[in-house]
């Protein structure tokens, strides 16, 4: 079936975030005192910060400091993204080549609901997307399918109509959850081998589009 929609990932396949939110781990363990895996942080970006957190510590931490770390990690990143998260350069000409070809556009991201919307503003990614699904309680994380079923039934699209673009695992197995299609973008050259397409930079996907309009 002809590809109609395509849904993007936020963080590291739209935004180059990833230091920022590293960063905002970093200092909210250092302020807890408490032993952080980076590594591990930075292979589970993408989803929630409270799962995250619980396979990134080195020590079993209770409900009420992982809660605590949840919310403190949350101001922090608040106060930094404005002036330390930007967007890749490829990103606004292949949004604005997309939609002028008539295929819809969405975001869905593992970032909190209110957080994604101040972001897609501020970044003013609005005016491309027609749907943006973020994560709200009710609702599975990546690598459950919920976010991206969801945003398929507000653009009317069966998951064949879709590809789903994002830059991890969590995004692969999210998308092969749902049904959809995925691209990997993989802009630091990690996968070599892979069951998906992978791209290393959005003007790729343009190629890609031509194949499928």
């Amino acid at each position: 079936m002809r590809i109609k929609g395509v849904l993007f990932d936020l963080d590291g396949t739209l935004l180059d975030s990833k230091e920022a939110i590293v960063a905002s781990f970093k200092k909210t363990a250092k302020i807890l005192g408490i032993s952080l895996d980076e590594r591990k942080v930075r292979r589970l970006i993408g989803i929630p910060s409270r799962e995250i957190i619980k396979a990134a510590t080195l020590t079993q931490l209770s409900e009420e400091i992982i809660t605590a770390f949840v919310r403190l990690r949350r101001q922090i990143f608040e106060e930094i993204w404005r002036k330390e998260v930007q967007l890749y350069p490829d990103v606004i000409p292949t949004l604005e080549r997309l939609q002028k070809r008539g295929f819809l556009l969405g975001i869905v991201s593992s970032n909190i609901s209110s957080r994604l919307k101040a972001m897609v503003s501020y970044f003013n990614l609005n005016k491309y997307m027609s749907v943006v699904v973020g994560y709200e309680g009710g609702m599975r994380p990546k690598p459950y399918p919920d976010m991206i079923l969801f945003a398929l039934r507000k653009l009317n699209l069966t998951p064949d109509e879709v590809i789903y673009v994002g830059d991890s695992e969590q995004d692969y197995m999210s998308a092969k959850n749902a049904g959809t299609l995925f691209i990997m973008v993989d802009r630091e050259g990690k996968y070599t081998q892979a069951p998906f397409p992978i791209i290393k930079s959005l003007f790729e996907l343009l190629s890609i589009m031509n194949d499928n309009a």
